[in-house]
């Protein structure tokens, strides 16, 4: 039996959502986790641009350091490099199903609850192996909140934070692992699922997540995004048109090799264990794009500068907007704004000066604090809090990876990184080699948020 959502239309009349009910979707945002003891409270009005006047704020020597795709399994499992989906738009445009899924806050919270970070840590291990200096680690969302907080929008989030060697993560924390997006609307999946594709090397794949390095504000930042697709260069468009359909249906047959689980297969993505496997192709920066969908109603809204700040941070220049009449898109827009993102920075400098002296002062209590786990914690419109971290919170890292991380960032061992090429990723029983220079250079709400972020149609990065 079938069960339809109804509701109120304007003036009164009954109207009927003719979606089934979806007994997996969350109703309701669960309770938020209790907070531990104040360590500081950092004001909005207390913040100053850091370094002399004049001085310019923005994202420079960026380079994509690593990625991975989460496997379409019960079981942990991220494919090394993995690659984003392709995009494949359909000839002629045909209405599509409204969204009426699952769709998590955050996917790398969600598929590996224990240590949400840890997939991106391996997967940079794994493709580059000797040492970088990294001061910050973050993702699109947490330093993305950070930037909202300067800029002054009233809005709530929690991340943890966590010192490894001199190094402070800053791990992006919902009420629950599992907290879905609440009052799912539009075509924001059914769109990319659509008009694009994951390729036969990645397939059964979730999510792509990208690891970029680049310096801001006199610091170096891992930051790790998700990517919604990407534009198949003319080169890489001629080497696929070249290959035969039985090459084809060898790498698929490969691959799905590749991805057998074996016995473990019926284990859930609250196991302790990450399976990490080889698969896929480096994708240059250059080709990814963030997509967005809007109603026909909308098009005369202002989408892309809505966005800006989010592509900024993740280095994203492509922007494919979609507008759809009752699911039909009959107007797709794919652009590229590289111009655009640059002339926000340029005019967005103050907010980017606080974010910088925000940065440090962050960075600095976490060093001062080293030895306690610490959260941070924004209400509303409140001041920014550092708060001592209580014990359901967890810890980043595995004891295995949190090791092998620390001897990475150049703490211990540093000596050993530059003689053995065959240094790797220590992870459960198997040693991962390092990937070489083989790949390549730098080897939901589409609605209103990327995964990274997520589909709530609240924010815009």
């Amino acid at each position: 039996m079938s069960y339809y959502r109804s509701w109120r239309g304007r003036g009164g009349r009954d109207m009927r959502d003719m979606r089934p009910v979806n007994p997996l979707v969350q109703t309701k945002e669960s309770p938020a986790p209790p907070l531990g003891d104040l360590v500081e409270a950092i004001d909005l009005k207390q913040l100053k641009r850091t370094g002399e006047e004049g001085v310019s704020y923005g994202i420079t020597e960026t380079e994509l350091i690593a990625s991975y795709n989460w496997a379409d399994q019960k079981a942990p499992k991220i494919i090394v490099p993995g690659r984003p989906r392709l995009w494949k738009p359909l000839e002629k445009p045909r209405q599509l199903k409204e969204d009426n899924d699952v769709y998590y806050r955050d996917n790398n919270s969600a598929f590996f609850p224990k240590h949400p970070l840890e997939p991106a840590i391996v997967s940079v291990m794994k493709m580059h192996p000797k040492s970088l200096d990294v001061d910050i680690v973050g993702c699109s969302s947490t330093i993305g909140n950070l930037l909202r907080f300067v800029q002054g929008t009233e809005r709530s989030f929690r991340m943890l934070v966590e010192v490894v060697g001199k190094t402070v993560h800053l791990i992006r924390r919902e009420n629950s692992p599992k907290e879905q997006i609440l009052g799912v609307r539009g075509f924001g999946h059914a769109f990319p699922e659509a008009y694009t594709t994951w390729t036969p090397d990645v397939r059964p794949s979730k999510s792509h997540h990208r690891i970029l390095k680049f310096r801001f504000g006199g610091l170096d930042l891992l930051v790790r995004h998700s990517a919604d697709g990407y534009v198949e260069d003319k080169d890489e468009q001629t080497s696929s048109a070249g290959k035969s359909s039985a090459a084809k249906d060898e790498d698929l047959t490969s691959l799905l090799e590749g991805l057998f689980i074996g016995p473990g297969s019926g284990s859930s993505a609250d196991s302790d264990d990450l399976e990490v496997v080889e698969g896929g192709k480096t994708t240059s920066q250059d080709s990814i794009f963030d997509l967005k969908t809007r109603s026909i109603k909308a098009i005369g809204r202002d989408t892309l500068g809505e966005e800006l700040p989010r592509l900024w941070l993740a280095r994203i220049t492509k922007f494919i907007l979609a507008h759809h009449t009752r699911g039909t898109f009959d107007n797709v827009e794919v652009a590229d704004v590289h111009d655009e993102v640059k002339d926000w920075e340029e005019s967005h400098q103050e907010d980017l000066g606080r974010l910088s002296a925000l940065l440090h002062r962050i960075q600095a209590t976490a060093l001062d604090n080293e030895d306690t786990l610490l959260e941070i914690v924004r209400v509303d419109g409140g001041p920014l809090e550092i708060r001592k971290r209580l014990a359901d919170a967890g810890v980043a890292f595995s004891d295995e990876v949190k090791d092998q991380w620390l001897k990475w960032l150049g703490r211990e061992d540093e000596e050993r990184h530059e003689d053995n090429d065959d240094y790797g990723v220590i992870y459960g029983d198997t040693c991962y080699g390092s990937y070489g220079d083989s790949d390549g250079e730098g080897s939901g709400d589409f609605t209103a948020c990327d995964a990274e972020c997520g589909y709530c149609g609240r924010c815009s990065y």
